[in-house]
């Protein structure tokens, strides 16, 4: 009986709820990608990723809204981590973490000192973005600049801004 239930479980589970949030890993090689490349698409498929489009500009969303490619002339080219809580008065309070490691060692409790300890000093005189592993990674911290809300990934040789 306990088997019946198992496969009944499998049957219905959408394939997001079965394979969980990807590891940073398994997203990093998406950037720079085509859009309908097999790796994107794979991804997709197994992570039920919703698509919003915008003539060549899109995203493709994770159900649980922790996580999304963004594309543009059908290349992705950012990938978003959402890794605190949505704050009141969100358009999104049902949104989920991006709960995986995330890339330089990152937590979300980390502030801007501890990042600037573990990726160094910032890129821009800004101070929101950091230089690691080939990628640019754009910090957006709370208000009080005490932990990290989300994080924008894009390759290095790309334009200022995802």
């Amino acid at each position: 009986m306990r088997y019946l239930l198992l496969l009944a479980v499998l049957l219905v589970a959408p394939s997001n709820v079965l394979a969980g949030q990807p590891a940073w890993p398994d997203l990093a090689p998406l950037l720079g990608q085509p859009k309908d490349s097999p790796a994107v698409v794979a991804m997709v498929r197994q992570q039920a990723l919703s698509e919003t489009t915008k003539g060549p500009s899109g995203s493709f969303s994770s159900p649980d809204g922790s996580w999304s490619m963004l594309y543009e002339s059908s290349r992705i080219k950012t990938i978003v981590l959402r890794v605190s809580p949505p704050g009141e008065g969100s358009s999104s309070p049902e949104r989920q973490t991006f709960a995986p490691p995330l890339p330089g060692k990152l937590t979300r409790q980390d502030g801007r000192a501890q990042v600037v300890q573990k990726l160094g000093q910032p890129s821009r005189p800004d101070g929101d973005q950091w230089l690691h592993q080939g990628l640019v990674i754009w910090v957006f911290f709370d208000q009080s600049e005490r932990q990290i809300n989300e994080l924008y990934l894009w390759q290095q040789e790309q334009a200022e801004k995802p």
